[in-house]
């Protein structure tokens, strides 16, 4: 049970932790630009600062969308196999609990970036970070129809799929 634990569980949790960690104060916007602004000045020497800054807030909300598209796979993923279902079709419930669940993280998130004296909370993000969830949930779906595809009368035979064999 350990075992399965640290296998499922722990790759989420890690990934919550870096969640966390990106929601210091070494992850402003104005630190992150130091970081970004340079790169895009060697590849677009002419670019307007204006644009520069608009392109550096895209990807900064783009990084919101891949971390939590990323934790609600790990997410989805160690809830089927704790629930140890074996699936033939997409997992609605277990999809609607990670959802759930990296909704509450992302305001979790949010409250604790308000909380310190660099960055402020903002409930746009929370959106945002749902967004992310909803299309990593979306991959897992378009992974378990692709597969379900690729294996013909899957749901005629007794061979169960479980979908933590689908995205691993």
């Amino acid at each position: 049970m350990k075992k399965e634990f640290f296998k499922y569980w722990l790759p989420a949790i890690l990934w919550m932790l870096l969640i966390f960690g990106f929601s210091s104060g070494s992850f402003t916007m104005q630190n992150t630009s130091r970081i970004l602004a340079p790169i895009l000045k060697l590849l677009f020497p002419t670019m307007p600062q204006e644009t520069m800054f608009k392109i550096i807030f895209w990807i900064r909300k783009s990084a919101h969308v891949t971390e939590y598209a990323i934790l609600a796979i790990l997410l989805i993923r160690a809830l089927m196999k704790q629930g140890i279902l074996q699936l033939k079709t997409f997992p609605s419930k277990a999809a609607g609990l990670a959802l759930a669940f990296a909704i509450a993280y992302a305001a979790t998130d949010e409250f604790h970036q308000a909380l310190t004296s660099t960055r402020q909370g903002s409930p746009i993000d929370v959106i945002i970070d749902t967004i992310g969830a909803a299309i990593g949930l979306l991959i897992v779906w378009v992974i378990v129809k692709l597969r379900n595809r690729a294996v013909p009368n899957r749901s005629k035979t007794n061979n169960s799929y479980s979908l933590s064999q689908q995205v691993h």
